[in-house]
């Protein structure tokens, strides 16, 4: 599945914008005082201003044997997230290796590598490697319900999770990350998940706020 832009919202584009630009060093396609556009790999990740936002979780999908490389990278940059004292956190079921991290408006941001992508791991890491965003956190109560109105937009295969508490929508190159709020925190920082709002382009395309799902109709 193909996630070819998400765009969040942040009250600070200016330390988005030094973190991501200067700090984690992703291609700026556009910064302006209500917008600001970069480019990590095959998609785009856009911040618009808003005056209150809550975190969210989103992943960048690595080449499948850069997970090393990769954490050598972010380590220079980023206090990493760990759990049960593990930066590289593997998904045996998923084929993946995930490191986690907060950016400037504490989004939860995940680089995943999953050996089901190909991808040789770079002598050299750096954003460049990212190959697309792979993850899109979406929180609501009823998952099900949730899963129905992805589907009708276009077929979403399910992937993992028994949709009560977690469920997971679309392949290895893309997934919906289904959380319900009254039932899981998000992992591994244990926090509170908070209603969401969002833009989705590219296989899908719509905008989700507070776990109201609503097609765009001018895609990418």
């Amino acid at each position: 599945m193909k996630i070819e832009e998400l765009t969040l919202f942040s009250s600070d584009l200016a330390a988005q914008e030094h973190f991501y630009v200067r700090e984690m060093g992703f291609p700026c396609v556009l910064s302006n005082d209500y917008r600001l556009v970069l480019q990590a790999g095959n998609s785009r990740l856009v911040f618009e201003k808003a005056s209150h936002t809550h975190p969210v979780h989103f992943a960048f999908l690595i080449p499948g044997d850069s997970f090393t490389q990769a954490n050598k990278w972010l380590r220079q940059r980023v206090e990493l997230l760990p759990f049960e004292d593990e930066e590289i956190i593997d998904f045996p079921n998923w084929h993946a290796k995930a490191q986690y991290f907060y950016d400037a408006d504490k989004n939860i941001v995940e680089f995943i590598a999953r050996r089901d992508v190909e991808g040789k791991a770079p002598a050299t890491f750096w954003a460049g490697e990212v190959l697309q965003i792979g993850e899109v956190g979406l929180p609501a109560q009823d998952l099900e319900k949730l899963y129905r109105d992805l589907n009708t937009l276009d077929y979403l295969p399910k992937y993992d999770g028994d949709f009560n508490r977690f469920g997971a929508a679309g392949d290895p190159q893309g997934l919906f990350i289904m959380v319900n709020p009254y039932e899981k925190d998000w992992f591994p920082t244990g926090d509170k998940v908070m209603p969401a709002h969002l833009r989705v382009r590219g296989d899908f395309n719509f905008e989700y706020n507070n776990e109201m799902l609503t097609a765009i109709n001018n895609p990418i």
